[in-house]
Order: structure tokens, then sequence, then C-alpha cells
């Protein structure tokens, strides 16, 4: 049964090729539709991008009715 999800945000510079700072992985426990978890890369010059993805996490254990 899945308790808690570990989100990470990678990111690349087009531009350059200094490393950039990303936000460090997430843990997502919260038993709840549609969270919105965001995480955020800072190039050298501090321009920030951001990226978001949609969790819906259900710990509920399925139960099977017989016929």
């Amino acid at each position: 049964m899945v308790q808690y999800v570990l989100v990470e945000f990678t990111a690349e510079d087009e531009e350059s090729s200094l490393p950039l700072t990303v936000d460090p992985p997430m843990l997502v426990s919260t038993e709840e539709a549609n969270q919105l978890i965001t995480g955020y890369a800072t190039n050298a010059a501090g321009l920030r991008g951001y990226g978001s993805v949609s969790i819906s996490l259900d710990k509920t254990v399925p139960r099977l009715q017989p016929r």
C-alpha cells in the first residue's frame, strides 16, 4: 500500500553550462485529490523557473465484496 510519494524535479539551462539550483525532493503523504506540487530551479544569473505536477494520493485499501 502506498503511504507517500516522493516528487523530484530536474532542470537544465539551454543557454548555459553552469549548474542550476533545484529544489530538493518533496515527500507527499497527505491523502488528498489534485494536490499541486511545484518545484523551482534557479540559474547562475538568479533567474527562476518552475514546474508543477498534480498528485492524488488515496491510501484506502480496496475491499472486495463477495457475490
